[in-house]
């Protein structure tokens, strides 16, 4: 994962990474950059620290995006799913139509706000919402009808628990017949024009290795998570077809459509799309 070396005279970029399973692959050769400090946190932490200027970038819940105006988005790279996505799942002990409280997770803004987008849009409630951290261990006995789970603890509770869930990829491909993007790079616009041609470089270049070596990636993550009880092979086979890491212009498609219908219900602000690097 060798990447060039830069003058100690420069100033590091510093960058917010998420460490769920999913996002390992647009990051980790990364660590091996000397341009780049890394800093690992909770999606919903990362949006906070380029709001308030502690981070350059950040891989950050789409959704943040279009909160945060004072942003560019890098192209090109990104959390994407087109159909099943399999690690954002809604668990319900009702019919989806019969919900009146839901636990959203903190730990992502996009997913909470895809949430609310898929049970007003597609299912024709809107009911009370309540954000908590949810364990995989509590589904079962929480007081609300349904729980939203993302990232690695919704894998491991679709395996190990017994609630239905839903994905919620597949729901917001059939209530629009559009992909979904999930999470994305996202850069202060103040840096300056080299600077952003500089990062937006970079993390292509990461992405490009890290979809090259799925396999290795997720050696890599099973061995510094040696409790994590998936098998190597559904590791791989999950990073290979539920995410995809290339944003294409369909992909943007879907994420101006989530924008739309989020801000129609106050989740976020309408702005158009501006690119890092052009």
């Amino acid at each position: 994962m060798s990447q060039p070396k830069a003058s100690q005279e420069v100033k590091l970029l510093h960058c917010g990474v998420v460490d769920f399973l999913n996002a390992w692959p647009l990051w980790r050769s990364l660590q091996r950059d000397d341009r780049f400090k890394l800093t690992p946190a909770m999606p919903s932490q990362l949006a906070n620290m380029l709001r308030e200027n502690r981070i350059d970038a950040g891989l950050l819940p789409a959704v943040e995006y279009f909160r945060q105006p004072d942003t560019l988005l890098v192209p090109g790279i990104g959390v994407v799913s087109r159909k099943t996505v399999a690690s954002v799942r809604l668990f319900h002990k009702k019919p989806l139509d019969q919900l009146q409280r839901v636990r959203l997770d903190v730990s992502s803004r996009t997913s909470a706000a895809l949430t609310q987008v898929i049970l007003h849009d597609r299912y024709g409630i809107s009911p009370e919402y309540v954000t908590l951290r949810t364990s995989t261990t509590d589904l079962e006995s929480m007081e609300e009808d349904a729980a939203l789970v993302i990232g690695d603890p919704a894998l491991e509770a679709l395996r190990d628990g017994n609630l239905e869930s839903v994905d919620l990829a597949e729901e917001w491909i059939a209530l629009t017949g559009k992909p979904f993007v999930f999470a994305a790079w996202v850069v202060r616009k103040s840096l300056d024009g080299e600077r952003q041609r500089e990062i937006v470089a970079a993390l292509r270049e990461s992405a490009n290795f890290g979809q090259a070596h799925l396999e290795l990636i997720a050696r890599d993550f099973v061995d510094q998570h040696p409790g994590y009880g998936f098998h190597l092979g559904y590791l791989v086979k999950y990073l290979r077809e539920n995410i995809q890491y290339d944003m294409k212009a369909d992909d943007l498609a879907g994420l101006r459509e989530f924008a739309n219908r989020a801000a129609a219900l106050g989740l976020c602000d309408k702005r158009e799309i501006e690119l890092c690097g052009d």
